[in-house]
């Protein structure tokens, strides 16, 4: 990243590696795994194999702090050391490319509501965490970065709407043309609609005594 080499593959592996890690259950938390430090600097990258690994695991979350919330940690402390060290052209980009590798829209909407600057004392960690970049600055990155989340987020909606809709063809049509009942078919499907005993009738007649 200083050396100004970062590619939109490294970012993608990072994403992949933080979901990976996520994924693993903590005895300490009693649920979901978090790093507690898992800014750029605690993470390797292998280009042969094309894939990323954290380390150093000194610091950890405190354990009152619910899943989402120390894994979305986990994600702001990343984006924190690239917001005032990567060109603006780039900013955007690799925010978002990072995030898609990721992938776990609970966490990334707990990191969508922390994408804000805060004042006091927290403010000194964060001037550290983003080399004292100018305030104005971060507020303007982090607020274009919200609004890509936004759409991420209907894009998701929308697709997952339109796959709930989507029509699925009748098991009794015929394989050559799905969804299309041929007009055997229909009267066939009628026919036993017809043979069919209705659901108020009784089977057989009742027994005489």
């Amino acid at each position: 990243m200083n050396r100004g080499t970062l590619t939109p593959r490294m970012l993608k592996a990072a994403g992949s590696e933080y979901r990976r890690a996520h994924h693993f259950k903590s005895e300490a938390f009693g649920s979901g795994w978090s790093h507690g430090d898992a800014s750029m600097t605690n993470v390797i990258y292998d280009e042969k194999m094309e894939c990323a690994r954290l380390i150093d695991f000194e610091i950890r979350h405190e354990k009152s702090l619910p899943t989402t919330a120390r894994q979305a940690d986990d994600l702001l402390v990343f984006l924190l050391d690239m917001v005032g060290r990567i060109p603006n052209r780039q900013w955007l980009p690799f925010a978002i490319c990072f995030l898609r590798a990721y992938n776990d829209s609970a966490v990334i909407r707990e990191l969508k509501k922390r994408l804000v600057v805060p004042t006091g004392l927290a403010l000194i960690w964060w001037n550290v965490r983003t080399n004292f970049t100018g305030t104005a600055k971060v507020n303007r990155r982090f607020q274009a970065l919200r609004r890509a989340i936004g759409k991420l987020e209907l894009h998701r909606s929308l697709a997952t709407d339109s796959a709930r809709k989507k029509r699925r063809p009748s098991i009794s049509c015929q394989r050559m043309r799905p969804g299309i009942p041929t007009i055997k078919s229909r009267k066939r499907a009628s026919k036993d609609m017809a043979k069919a005993v209705s659901p108020g009738m009784p089977r057989r007649l009742p027994t005489t005594r």
